[in-house]
């Protein structure tokens, strides 16, 4: 038996048959109107971006708004409760401020109102000599608030454009201080 590609039996067949002419060669129109519509939806969905994500502690849980706050942009509305408090520092001991969340979406910590000293953030648990209270210097990433010098007083879990989600130990630097904190 030949294989089916070098079969000139069944191009011959093909050849010699008459086509029906009752049925037409092209299908009547079709009103797309409904499906043009459909589909302009779906590249209106496709292009337009979550220009802003907007948290909530209230319901609805999930909300979607629509070509807002102008055409093609969306906000996003998610229902998420938030964790954080006031955070008293005694001087030079290692606090564990907030637990490494891998779901964070933002966050802000900021002296707290009894703050007298500078604060130490350590960006990690895992580094911290506690028993003698002195981070090691090798690969801990460090911020200070409030310095001496003017630095700033608070920080928004932001490194460059991204966003800390591990562990945040604070040190009170050269006397008792506080720090509060929120993320959600």
């Amino acid at each position: 038996m030949a294989h089916p590609l070098l079969d000139r039996h069944d191009t011959a067949a093909q050849r010699n048959h008459v086509p029906n002419t009752d049925v037409p060669i092209f299908p009547p129109m079709v009103d797309m109107t409904h499906t043009n519509e459909l589909l302009a939806q779906l590249v209106t969905a496709q292009t337009s971006i979550i220009g802003q994500l907007c948290i909530t502690d209230r319901e609805p849980a999930q909300a979607h708004l629509n070509n807002f706050p102008y055409a093609g942009l969306h906000r996003l509305i998610v229902r998420r409760t938030g964790t954080g408090g006031l955070v008293p520092l005694a001087s030079g001991v290692p606090t564990l401020v907030c637990q490494p969340n891998e779901t964070r979406l933002g966050a802000f910590i900021t002296l707290g109102p009894a703050a007298a000293s500078p604060v130490l953030l350590v960006l990690t648990v895992d580094l911290i000599d506690t028993g003698s209270g002195v981070p090691l210097t090798a690969g801990a990433p460090q911020i200070t608030l409030g310095s001496v010098g003017g630095g700033s007083a608070d920080w928004d879990f932001r490194l460059s454009n991204l966003l800390w989600c591990g562990s945040v130990t604070a040190i009170a630097q050269g006397g008792a201080s506080s720090v509060s904190w929120a993320e959600v």
